[in-house]
């Protein structure tokens, strides 16, 4: 039973270090929620208009970044270890997340649009903290025990927070979200799962 318990916090322990490094960026990417929580309880016109403010000021900045060699050294200094490689020179993933989001605002009703980005936001954190942590069974070039905790976590989530749509709705904008953000796709996942999402479910209402 002692052996039993310490072989856990071995493996519990091993698990935290492997997040380590990747849970300051997930933390910020969670913090994100509020867009669909302002989607949902806040007037739309004022959401829009502050996700329009808020990412013109995100893409200024990503090209001023990315076309002053000095502006980058400086966020890299700053930021280096929470941005992935590619987004040293180009678009960061944040950026993309508020353009989705403001597109969503435009093509879907509020519930939906809410819903698709509540499945990115929770998704795409929970996918990659249980993948770092746990991931063993590989598949393109993430994990399958990540895929199915983003998968599960995402629908209970969007399930809690946006009752008004019907669960098996919900469970396949889950599954749709999930396999895109798994897939091997050139465009940047912050972009293309709420949109897929989004269609999904509006399909099937």
């Amino acid at each position: 039973m002692i052996q039993h318990g310490k072989e856990l916090e071995e493996e519990l322990t091993e698990a935290a270090r492997r997040v380590a490094g990747e849970a300051p960026r997930k933390a910020i990417h969670l913090a994100s929620i509020v867009i669909p929580l302002g989607i949902l309880h806040a007037p739309l016109g004022v959401t829009r208009r502050v996700l329009v403010l808020v990412g013109v000021g995100f893409l200024i900045f990503d090209l001023m970044r990315i076309h002053h060699p000095k502006l980058r050294t400086y966020f890299g200094v700053f930021f280096g270890s929470i941005i992935r490689l590619h987004e040293t020179r180009g678009v960061m993933g944040s950026t993309y997340l508020l353009i989705s989001a403001l597109l969503v605002t435009w093509l879907f009703d509020v519930h939906t649009a809410a819903a698709a980005l509540i499945y990115l936001i929770v998704g795409d954190t929970f996918a990659a903290m249980i993948g770092k942590a746990w991931g063993r069974t590989k598949l393109f070039g993430k994990s399958l025990e990540g895929f199915a905790g983003g998968f599960l976590v995402s629908f209970a989530a969007v399930a809690f927070l946006v009752p008004e749509i019907p669960l098996e709705v919900l469970l396949a904008g889950a599954l749709a979200a999930s396999v895109v953000e798994i897939l091997p796709l050139p465009v940047d996942d912050n972009f293309r799962i709420p949109l897929v999402a989004g269609v999904v479910i509006q399909s099937l209402m």
